[in-house]
């Protein structure tokens, strides 16, 4: 199961030369994106009706970023696009 999601991802990794100095540290979060990202791993965790393709993502700060699917029973939380480095 892992295995079949790291593969799916594994298009989405960055690889080390990826960012320079100074993408890498534009692409650090803000505190506001931070702040979002808290309210969303907390709803992810609060999850009761089996379903993570509903969990709103909040902020708009984050929402553009990160995602949230179902796979085989599992919430996964991933982020889908990189604001800096490209």
């Amino acid at each position: 199961m892992f295995l079949l999601l790291s593969s799916s991802l594994r298009a989405l990794t960055r690889t080390e030369g990826f960012y320079t100095a100074e993408t890498y540290a534009s692409a650090q979060p803000t505190d506001v994106q931070r702040a979002d990202w808290r309210v969303l791993v907390n709803r992810i965790l609060v999850i009761d009706s089996g379903s993570c393709d509903t969990v709103p993502i909040p902020g708009s700060s984050i929402e553009s970023l990160y995602a949230v699917r179902s796979f085989q029973g599992y919430c996964i939380l991933y982020e889908i696009t990189s604001t800096a480095g490209t």
